[in-house]
């Protein structure tokens, strides 16, 4: 099953590269990300990825497959820190 988390944030979202640098001091792992595929990556962990992209102009959008990993609990809870929120977590 696939799960979708919408965040959203009053003005425009934090860009791609902050979000992957405070989320690699978070969680100490040298998080990256995929453009070409929009994929945040566990390299510690082939099975800890989701995607993770900017959806209109104040939105940022996960997705995943399956339960919810370290990584993906910590960008959420990263993107609320930064400012975000949510109203509910499917699409």
């Amino acid at each position: 099953m696939v799960y979708c988390r919408e965040i959203y944030f009053e003005s425009y979202p934090p860009s791609i590269e902050k979000i992957v640098e405070r989320v690699g001091q978070r969680t100490g792992i040298k998080v990256t990300y995929l453009a070409d595929k929009w994929l945040l990556t566990n390299p510690a962990n082939i099975a800890d990825f989701f995607s993770l992209y900017p959806d209109e102009a104040n939105t940022i959008t996960l997705l995943n497959e399956g339960e919810v990993t370290d990584l993906l609990r910590a960008t959420l809870y990263t993107l609320l820190e930064m400012g975000g929120y949510y109203s509910e977590w499917t699409c």
